[in-house]
């Protein structure tokens, strides 16, 4: 009874032992795989501060460098699914789900242009991540911002196919679909998705009207 039970401990401690070592495994390669997709794009912030007078002038270099960047990292329709919830998001019919998520692409594609016309000089680095699973993980970005040294900026990434895109971003734990979600929901719960996607496309369409 004393060997079985010795036999069981040992097995459980290998088991134990040899599943940390294949995750911390895993996640270092995740972590690399983050870092090389991230960290050189999160720098172009830097490169909007030092042209930014460049770009107020010469809107199509900016839409194709560092806009087009911005877009290639979004992933506008995990971020809705987030915002709204599964149930949620599978009642929207297809074509109007199609058109909301274009409407929220555009909207982040305006974020980018406002940090451009706000001429607030902020240098994002790549800092670190944190690894929740291996299809989920949140960046966390340095701010070259001295009022709250350790107010890091949270990148939330998840696995699309062969790549990784950001889905959420926030601090603490003030994020963007939480922020959002009230709204969108006041939206949804009357099954008023029309009037989501105009009011997305309205914010956007007085913004870009005026530039």
């Amino acid at each position: 009874m004393v060997n079985k039970l010795k036999l069981s401990v040992l097995f459980l401690f290998f088991t134990i032992f040899h599943g940390d070592v294949n995750s911390e495994l895993n996640n270092e390669d995740i972590i690399r795989e983050i870092y090389n997709k991230f960290s050189s794009d999160i720098g172009v912030s830097k490169e909007i501060s030092s042209r930014r007078e460049y770009y107020l002038s010469n809107i199509n270099e900016f839409e194709n460098g560092p806009v087009r960047i911005f877009l290639e990292h979004a992933d506008p329709e995990i971020t809705l699914l987030n915002i709204i919830g599964q149930v949620n998001y599978n009642n929207i019919p297809i074509d109007l789900r199609t058109e909301i998520v274009s409407a929220l692409e555009n909207t982040f594609r305006r974020y980018a242009y406002e940090w451009l016309h706000s001429k607030l000089n902020t240098e994002l680095k790549f800092f670190d991540v944190k690894v929740i699973s291996k299809n989920k993980s949140v960046i966390l970005v340095d701010r070259n911002i001295k009022i709250l040294p350790d107010m890091k900026l949270k990148l939330y990434v998840s696995r699309s196919g062969s790549t990784w895109k950001v889905f959420d971003f926030g601090f603490w734990d003030f994020t963007y679909t939480r922020m959002k979600r009230r709204l969108y929901l006041s939206f949804i719960k009357n099954n008023d998705y029309e009037g989501l996607l105009n009011y997305l496309r309205n914010k956007n369409y007085k913004f870009f009207k005026k530039l």
